[in-house]
């Protein structure tokens, strides 16, 4: 295999983790006025907890990029950051999305029972692969590219 066959993966990942991130920021910049005056004005609750680790993720994907382009001691530190981070904004993802679908269908218990569970699942297996699955693939291709 090439060295131009074993990039490709690599950069298509980079393409698209760099378009994704270029979108995001692009709403962030027409939302933060509105971000500003409904969100950070405003007491803290849960809900503005909520909010911060779902624009964090943007945030996370960053360190991610860093992390699986760096060497492999700044990869195992960026990774740790990154998977931490992910892993509150997925979790409060999962929550905020339930919580709106709750109240969408009337605050139906089903609903309830359904977002709680796929919520604690994901936030389960989401830090099942952070800490063990995903270290070793990834320490292992980068002793292997070095």
């Amino acid at each position: 295999m090439t060295m131009a066959q074993r990039a490709a993966p690599t950069f298509l990942s980079l393409c698209i983790q760099h378009s994704s991130l270029a979108l995001v920021y692009y709403d962030y910049t027409l939302t933060f006025a509105r971000e500003v005056k409904y969100i950070w004005q405003k007491k803290i609750k849960l809900m503005t907890l909520l909010y911060v680790f779902c624009r964090c993720s943007a945030v996370a994907n960053v360190i991610y990029t860093v992390a699986i382009t760096s060497s492999l001691d700044t990869l195992r530190v960026t990774y740790r950051i990154s998977s931490v981070i992910s892993l509150l904004c997925r979790t409060s993802v999962m929550m905020v999305w339930g919580a709106r679908t709750y109240a969408v269908f009337g605050g139906n218990k089903f609903i309830l029972l359904i977002f709680g569970s796929a919520g604690t699942f994901v936030t389960i297996l989401a830090t099942l692969f952070m800490l063990f699955l995903f270290p070793l693939s990834v320490m292992k291709s980068s002793v292997q590219s070095l």
